[in-house]
């Protein structure tokens, strides 16, 4: 992102503050928080649960598609209904469906337009709000959403303060996302010469390579769509195979053999 980028940005967002001066030190507390953003699933609920006090937040439902897997974030109040979440989750899915992939009008379009839509009902357990919202940078695609729903009606500056905050995460994603594909890049180069010599199955690389950036076991089946169980074995296996015993050791021989590369490339990664 460059600095006009991050200006216009600065702007967006501080006319988004100007409209909610009672959340003012809400926005200030997430802020700091999405700048430790280290993922959204171990940074995300912190941020949820702090601004789901003065919103009465029951469920929020965030899709993320700005990587390789569509992955879906769900928070809840405690004792929230299932049906509830359900009704969360689907409204998000479609909202994003529509919003990244629909054919009514341009994604630029969707993206600058379809910035705020609300939904009051009056339910059984009182009035409810609804909102979702796109995560967005700029002018460039759609590329998730984040829905709300909240057990009391939500005024213009309840309104404005859900889209500052999901401005606020949508650049705290973007940001991640881009840093995860950089450190990606040499991460996988440097599995990719260890595998032919060590034997290293492309599984194996793929669960060493989320390891080496941080995942847990839990995160990495997550991301890979695989059981936990499986994540160990297949980690403790290339551990065996680098002659290493734990993780740490591991990233190191990683980072040892991304240097070697810069220093005496194989002659299928030369120019």
């Amino acid at each position: 992102m460059d600095r006009r980028s991050l200006r216009l940005r600065a702007a967006v967002a501080g006319a988004e503050l100007e409209r909610a001066p009672r959340h003012l030190p809400l926005l200030y507390e997430t802020s700091k928080l999405l700048a430790r953003f280290e993922s959204v699933e171990r940074t995300l609920p912190a941020v949820i649960s702090r601004a789901s006090a003065p919103l009465r937040l029951s469920a929020t439902v965030l899709i993320d598609g700005g990587e390789e897997r569509l992955s879906t974030f769900i928070w809840h109040a405690p004792g929230s209904a299932s049906v509830e979440l359900q009704r969360a989750q689907r409204l998000a899915r479609s909202s994003f469906d529509y919003l990244a992939g629909g054919t009514s009008a341009n994604t630029e379009d969707r993206a600058v337009s379809s910035t705020l839509e609300a939904m009051r009902s009056d339910g059984a357990s009182g009035p409810q709000s609804r909102v979702t919202l796109p995560l967005v940078v700029d002018h460039r695609p759609v590329f998730g959403v984040l829905h709300a729903t909240c057990h009391r009606s939500l005024d213009d500056v309840d309104l404005a303060f859900l889209n500052a905050l999901t401005n606020q995460i949508a650049v705290a994603v973007e940001r991640h996302q881009f840093s995860e594909h950089e450190d990606g890049v040499w991460v996988a180069r440097a599995l990719a010469r260890l595998e032919g010599r060590y034997g290293i199955t492309p599984a194996e690389s793929r669960v060493a390579q989320s390891a080496v950036r941080g995942l847990s076991n839990k995160e990495i089946g997550r991301k890979l769509g695989v059981a936990s169980t499986t994540v160990r074995t297949q980690l403790m296996s290339v551990c065996r195979k680098l002659g290493v015993s734990s993780r740490g050791l591991l990233a190191y021989r990683v980072c040892c053999e991304s240097h070697r590369a810069q220093l005496r490339p194989e002659p299928s990664e030369l120019p």
